[in-house]
């Protein structure tokens, strides 16, 4: 009667296989189902692994790298049945000390003594109260011991056994192994029930039979990504194989686990023990809480399983397992001045635009915009900031007295007219109309010298944008300069439109004669370079921006950059664009040998190009 309650409790119980005939029946479940949703979503393929307080159960050798953690499940299994665990690890310097408890109960079960029997309703506890310690031995290798009380409960029928298990566990740590990085191997065995525990519930004496537990894992590294701070962030994936031997059964019963752990925030695991399993885990970034889940595709039913975790005390870390390193100290310092300062001079840009001043606020902003160039937020306002300062300019200047100037006037509109038409007014037809118009109110000597003055101003400003190689916005002055030509000016407006057309020409050319001999004696390195100089004389070219980005992008595909390296250059950056804010060099470099380095190791920053072009029109403009 008892043996057959017992059978039955098992496939109440989420239907695991039963042990062979031989074992006896009390050992059908307790000990044979483990707790822990990491434990189930792998397959129970974690004995090599396992570093947490379910260790007591599935290797005691894995206390010893668990830190101070208390972890707990309930898991509602098939018609009622319910399964429970609660364990808790302590280290201390002697080692580290696990206590924890399995409790497997059903009530409601209906025993008959015959057929016709109406029955009556009894239930069945299973407890396991285990005491673990786990101690490392040497730098790779741990072992622990679990000792387990069990207090079984049928029927009224009790009785308690006592039972010890013994494991070890190994770690391995490999730099590299056929294109996989900063590998972990682990191994682990243990032997459950080295001890046997023995129940007498009526009459017959049951026990649990010895079972033997290896497995081995590797863990390696995946996916990097930088994150703020100078860290780079890591995944990790890992492959489990094990195998269980049970005394009395000749059958080995293997399993296999496979996880992925994004960032050890995310976990993504899947097992194979007979059936399949999966599961998921999040830890939160301190790695104090961790919630676990775990779906077994047990024959009767699903099982959902969760574990809630709290660490008090952080586990052993192992070298080789990062998920996140401090690369550069520096990085972090250099990046923290430029965000301050980034910050600082964009509540300036916000404090000189509710003032209405447009220019200053331009200004500020566009610092911002170099200190912080991954701010997108920060590039849009300085765009912003641009065409604001625009039309204030324009609907400034656009007044009676510059569109229909009074008596004495008409040096002042000519300027303003002429300032119009250099901020791209839309209406340029009609201010060039007015300017001819003026010009016959303009007694002639006084005409040709605002003319000319005009043009020598206008004149210098785009032959500095020319050498810049900012070609678009010299052909805007140059073209302006053509609707301001007089007489005495038209054959040097000629001449500087020929200029700027040539500097043009020759930007397209060196790029075009690049790209079609790309690949050979390296040429990809000058090709970057080029298409860094087409994109800025031609801004507003689709096409040269467009091809121009595919050169880059080609560039960037075939000499990638380690994390470590773009965080390097990054850091030479900051600190060129901190210069550059505070103006620190006495020969008014302002970290242009930092620029320069960091092109020369990647000629496809786009970023150092543009505060080099910074650094570049600010020093022709104290000229």
């Amino acid at each position: 009667m008892v043996r057959l309650l017992l059978q039955l409790l098992a496939f109440y119980a989420g239907g695991a296989p039963l042990y062979a005939q031989t074992v006896g029946a009390v050992s059908s479940q307790l000990l044979s189902q483990g707790p822990g949703a990491q434990a189930a979503a792998l397959g129970g393929a974690v004995v090599s692994t396992i570093h947490d307080p379910t260790a007591l159960y599935w290797n005691p050798a894995g206390l010893a790298d668990a830190g101070g953690m208390v972890s707990g499940e309930h898991l509602f299994l098939f018609d009622g049945a319910r399964y429970d665990f609660l364990g808790l690890s302590v280290p201390s310097r002697f080692g580290t000390f696990g206590l924890g408890a399995l409790q497997l109960n059903r009530d409601n079960i209906v025993a008959r003594s015959a057929i016709d029997d109406p029955g009556y309703n009894v239930s069945n506890t299973q407890s396991d109260y285990m005491v673990g310690f786990g101690r490392g031995l040497g730098e790779h290798w741990s072992v622990g011991t679990t000792a387990n009380v069990l207090d079984f409960n049928l029927a009224g029928h009790t009785d308690k056994g006592w039972g010890l298990d013994l494991g070890s566990q190994g770690n391995y740590p490999q730099d590299d192994f056929w294109g996989l990085k900063r590998l972990v191997w682990s191994f682990g065995a243990q032997i459950k029930n080295l001890i046997e525990p023995k129940l007498t519930l009526v009459d017959d004496t049951e026990s649990f039979p010895r079972e033997l537990r290896g497995g081995a894992g590797l863990s390696f590294q995946t996916a990097s990504r930088p994150s703020v701070g100078g860290v780079i962030s890591h995944d990790r994936a890992m492959i489990l194989v094990s195998f269980r031997r049970v005394s009395g059964d000749p059958a080995t019963y293997p399993g296999l686990g496979l996880s992925y752990s994004y960032q050890n925030v995310l976990v993504f695991r899947l097992g194979y023990d007979g059936t399949v399993s999966a599961g998921a885990g999040f830890h939160t970034m301190d790695g104090r809480f961790a919630l676990d889940y775990s779906m077994e595709n047990k024959p009767l039913s699903l099982d959902h399983r969760f574990t809630i975790s709290y660490r008090f005390t952080p586990a052993k870390a192992r070298r080789e397992e990062v998920y996140a390193e401090s690369v550069d100290d520096e990085y972090a310092r250099a990046k923290g001045q430029a965000d301050a300062l980034a910050q600082e001079t964009f509540n300036a840009g916000q404090a000189s635009f509710r003032d209405q001043d447009y220019r200053g606020a331009q200004d500020a902003y566009r610092l911002a915009a170099l200190l912080e160039p991954d701010d997108k937020e920060m590039a849009a306002t300085y765009q912003r900031a641009v065409e604001t300062y625009r039309r204030a300019e324009i609907h400034r200047l656009s007044t009676d007295a510059t569109l229909d100037p009074a008596p004495g006037q008409e040096a002042q509109a000519y300027r303003n007219l002429a300032r119009l038409l250099d901020l791209g007014a839309d209406d340029k037809a009609e201010l060039a109309a007015r300017l001819r118009m003026l010009a016959q109110r303009i007694p002639t000597q006084d005409y040709l010298q605002l003319a000319q003055q005009s043009f020598d101003e206008r004149a210098k400003a785009a032959r500095r944008l020319a050498a810049l190689g900012r070609v678009s916005d010299a052909q805007t002055i140059a073209d302006t300069l053509d609707l301001l030509k007089s007489s005495q000016t038209a054959l040097g407006v000629q001449a500087l439109q020929g200029e700027v057309a040539a500097k043009g020409t020759a930007i397209r050319k060196t790029f075009d004669d690049l790209a079609a001999r790309s690949g050979a004696d390296r040429p990809d390195t000058e090709l970057a370079r080029a298409a860094l100089a087409l994109k800025r004389a031609f801004p507003d070219d689709g096409k040269a921006v467009e091809r121009a980005d595919a050169a880059l992008a080609r560039y960037r595909s075939d000499y990638p950059l380690s994390i470590k390296e773009r965080f390097y250059l990054r850091k030479l950056y900051y600190l060129a664009a901190v210069r550059f804010a505070k103006k620190q060099d006495g020969d008014t470099r302002y970290g242009q040998d930092f620029l320069e380095e960091i092109l020369r190791r990647d000629a496809a920053d786009a970023d150092a190009d543009a505060l080099l072009d910074a650094i570049a029109r600010e020093g022709l403009a104290r000229q």
